[in-house]
C-alpha cells in the first residue's frame, strides 16, 4: 500500500528526543523537517516509533506537530525494548 508515495520514519528516543530519519530534530523544527521530508506529497505517511519510556503526552505532541506539517496518515509503532 506505500508503493509510490513518500514514508517517513520519525522515533522518540526513551528520552524523548525527536528524529526524522536519522537526524535529531528540535521540538521548534519538527514541522519544517517533516514538511521537507514529505517533499509535497499529499499521500506521505509516516511512521512513528516510540521507546516505552516515553510519556504518553510526548507522543501526542509528536503525532501533532506531525499532522500540522500536513501529514494525515500515520501509523503509530511501539518500539519493543529487548
Amino acid at each position: 500500500p506505500w508503493q509510490g508515495r513518500t514514508t517517513l520514519a520519525i522515533s522518540l528516543d526513551s528520552n524523548g528526543q525527536v528524529f526524522v530519519g536519522n537526524d535529531a530534530v528540535a521540538d521548534a523544527d519538527l514541522v519544517d523537517a517533516v514538511r521537507v521530508r514529505a517533499l509535497g506529497d499529499p499521500e506521505a505517511h509516516a511512521f512513528l516509533h516510540a521507546s516505552g519510556d516515553v510519556a504518553h503526552g510526548r507522543v501526542v505532541f509528536v503525532l501533532d506537530r506531525v499532522r500540522a506539517a500536513g501529514i494525515r496518515s500515520i501509523s503509530l509503532c511501539p518500539v519493543l525494548e529487548r
